[in-house]
């Protein structure tokens, strides 16, 4: 049976590129690039900064993507884990998932605290 549930409750974790491959860098963590959906059975995986001109990025940006699904789910993967303090924004559909967000924080005060921000334009 398909989802039919919608997107409301999808969160985005948000890191930047930069820091985080300085930071993987930093500690010989093995991470790569997708042009597809690592999960398929076929995509093809990438190390090298001069490398991302391969990610179809029309695709990725599109928010009609019946004809480049494969394309637009192009991924940034960490070997491991992807640690909490490299996040430094959660996107979020709507107020009522911000405050739900905010209390799953508030149980954790001692940890990285991200903005969290309302970004419907990342929803279709």
């Amino acid at each position: 049976m398909a989802f039919k549930g919608g997107q409301e409750d999808i969160i985005h974790l948000v890191a930047n590129f930069n820091t985080t491959i300085k930071w993987a860098d930093s500690c010989y963590r093995f991470w790569a690039f997708t042009t597809s959906n690592a999960g398929s059975r076929y995509f093809q995986a990438y190390t090298d900064l001069q490398d991302l001109d391969k990610i179809d990025w029309e695709a990725v940006n599109t928010h009609y993507w019946q004809d480049c699904s494969e394309n637009k789910q192009a991924e940034f993967l960490m070997q491991t884990n992807f640690p909490w303090h490299l996040f430094e924004e959660i996107g979020v559909f709507s107020e009522k998932q911000k405050k739900w967000v905010q209390a799953i924080l508030d149980a954790y005060p001692n940890c990285l605290q991200p903005t969290i921000t309302i970004h419907r334009e990342w929803y279709y």
